[in-house]
């Protein structure tokens, strides 16, 4: 059977489009359980197979570390059935270990060694805990998990610990102005990031480095993004870079 064949036969006459739509962008709108991973992990295999495009040009992002390993399941599969495999896989992963990845090929950009540590939300909470105790502030009265939601949701909108009172004000959000530098400050003495950082430091990262930015523009030549509606707006800014 052709390459073409296998590919495009399994597919209705909708998807066949999003997967032969190979030029400019392109955005599928469908429904749970319409297809969605199958027109991605098959356009990647007709980018391959019928357009000449190397595996090593091809980014496919999407949100959970389990539909990640689906879909880098299932492209792995189709592209040996197509005897291409021996030509390598694209780069798949979620938003965060993509961020993960570029920001340890780069690490020296963002004033950290390659082998930072990532905090998870206990380990970003006790640091804060401990940050306002320092700066005499009642735990029991100011959670560590608020102020944590405070700076999470700062990153998630690409706002820094200099310009954060410019865009939250109230009571709590005093108080974050005056913890998240401290705690930036914090993970960058003990090398390590948190999970909001992935994002928010790798599009700083791109935004301010125009080498690091051409290389990766020059690498991915096609990206792709699973469930693209639920990007927040530094993820967005990842992906427009």
């Amino acid at each position: 059977m052709a390459s073409q064949d296998i590919i495009l036969g399994k597919l209705n006459q909708q998807q066949k489009i999003a997967v032969e739509s190979t030029d400019g962008p392109l955005l599928v709108f469908a429904g749970a359980g319409s297809g969605k991973t199958r027109v991605i992990t098959n356009r990647i295999a007709y980018l391959i197979t019928q357009k000449g495009v190397t595996p090593e040009n091809i980014l496919a992002v999407t949100f959970t570390k389990k539909a990640a390993g689906e879909m880098q399941e299932r492209v792995t599969s189709l592209l040996k059935e197509l005897k291409v495999g021996d030509k390598g896989t694209p780069l798949i992963g979620t938003f965060h270990s993509i961020g993960a990845l570029f920001l340890r090929q780069n690490a020296k950009y963002v004033g950290l060694s390659p082998n930072f540590s990532i905090f998870d939300s206990n380990d970003s909470e006790n640091l804060i805990k401990d940050i306002l105790i320092e700066q005499n502030i009642d735990i029991k009265q100011i959670k560590p998990k608020a102020i944590s939601y405070f700076i999470s949701a700062a990153k998630n909108e690409m706002v820094s610990p200099d310009t954060f009172p410019h865009h939250y004000g109230g009571f709590l959000e005093d108080i974050t102005s005056e913890i998240y530098p401290l705690y930036q400050k914090q993970l960058l003495s003990q090398n390590a990031l948190d999970f909001g950082d992935l994002i928010y430091l790798t599009v700083r990262l791109l935004s301010e480095n125009e080498k690091v930015l051409e290389k990766y523009q020059e690498m991915y030549k096609y990206m792709m993004i699973d469930e693209y509606q639920d990007t927040n707006a530094a993820q967005y800014m990842f992906a427009k870079l």
